[in-house]
């Protein structure tokens, strides 16, 4: 990569795909916990579906906010990331209070 003044448009994208895909790497072992543990404790497949798909389509939304965006509206991509653990939070919460 060049100097960072000397960096095009293309080469910030790229970055920060790159930055993006690494806090997704990130969070995958929290998502993958949640679900196994949802089915583990018996959680009704359509809540865990329902959920499961809440927390994929706040990442993808991170993901689109954090490539595209600039750094002035930072705030979207914390509400979409602070979304998707809250889901994977309400995942262990609702899973720990079946199996009490």
């Amino acid at each position: 990569m060049q100097k960072k003044q000397n960096k095009s448009p293309t080469d910030h994208k790229y970055l920060r795909a790159q930055a993006a895909h690494h806090n997704g790497m990130e969070n995958l072992a929290l998502y993958a916990v949640a679900m196994v543990l949802g089915n583990l404790s018996g959680l009704p497949a359509s809540q865990l579906n329902m959920l499961g798909l809440g927390y994929l389509v706040s990442r993808s939304l991170y993901n689109i906010l954090y490539i595209s965006s600039s750094d002035s509206v930072w705030w979207s991509r914390t509400v979409a990331h602070y979304t998707g653990m809250a889901i994977i939070t309400r995942i262990f919460y609702t899973s720990a209070r079946i199996l009490q």
